[in-house]
């Protein structure tokens, strides 16, 4: 056929998760000890879950198992409203909020997850 190319190879990725050449790959926030602070009253935050992975005994988010997360830590200044969201995510997103400092210790916060708001694959979650 004129015209035509075979694809281009595949990125081969090693089989094990543990693998070193993964690891220095992954999110820097992918385990809750080395979460990535955020300070402020207000603001805003980029990162990424690619490569990310479920570490042991992490909770289940709105009943579905951990997958791919990345994690942050925030300290309120003051008393108030917290709104978290993942705008301009191109994919689906979820989001929960817990407080703790060990996996073994995480308590969920009421009303503290949201999956697909207003019928998007963006999360938004707002607490007091």
């Amino acid at each position: 056929m004129k015209g035509f190319a075979p694809p281009s190879p595949a990125l081969s990725l090693p089989d094990s998760p543990n693998d070193p050449a993964l690891l220095s790959l992954r999110p820097p926030n992918d385990n809750l000890a080395s979460a990535t602070v955020i300070s402020g009253a207000s603001g805003s935050v980029t990162g990424t879950n690619v490569l990310a992975t479920a570490g042991p005994g992490e909770p289940y988010y709105a009943n579905t198992p951990a997958g791919r997360s990345v994690w942050w830590r925030w300290t309120a200044p003051s008393a108030g409203r917290l709104t978290l969201r993942t705008a301009g995510s191109d994919f689906d997103t979820l989001l929960a909020i817990y407080t703790g400092t060990a996996v073994s210790e995480l308590a969920w916060v009421s009303d503290g997850w949201n999956d697909d708001f207003n019928g998007s694959i963006q999360s938004q979650v707002s607490v007091q």
